[in-house]
């Protein structure tokens, strides 16, 4: 798997680290309800904003983790600011570049 930075609608900063309390991590996770899918490319689409199953940059996901662990082939990342899932890192697929 490739992730790829591609430039957004806005001009943030992407941010490879960074701490966010557990509660906070905790409430996105038990009101974030979209499935990640990729397109029919195998493409998901990631954005600091985005609430969407990741299927395309209208339907982005703000899940980066997710997006990586969803089998798709490509995860497109606009820049921004990420929650970073414990302990402190993302966690590549094995066999990704």
């Amino acid at each position: 798997m490739r992730i790829f930075f591609t430039p957004a609608k806005s001009s943030l900063k992407l941010t490879a680290i960074r701490v966010i309390p557990t509660l906070i991590l905790l409430f996105s996770a038990l009101f974030s309800n979209a499935q990640i899918t990729p397109d029919a490319n195998g493409i998901v689409y990631v954005t600091e904003a985005g609430t969407g199953d990741g299927h395309g940059w209208d339907h982005a996901t703000h899940d980066l983790q997710g997006a990586i662990n969803s089998g798709a082939t490509k995860v497109f990342v606009a820049v921004g600011n990420y929650d970073v899932p414990s302990p402190h890192s993302f966690v590549m697929k094995d066999g990704s570049d």
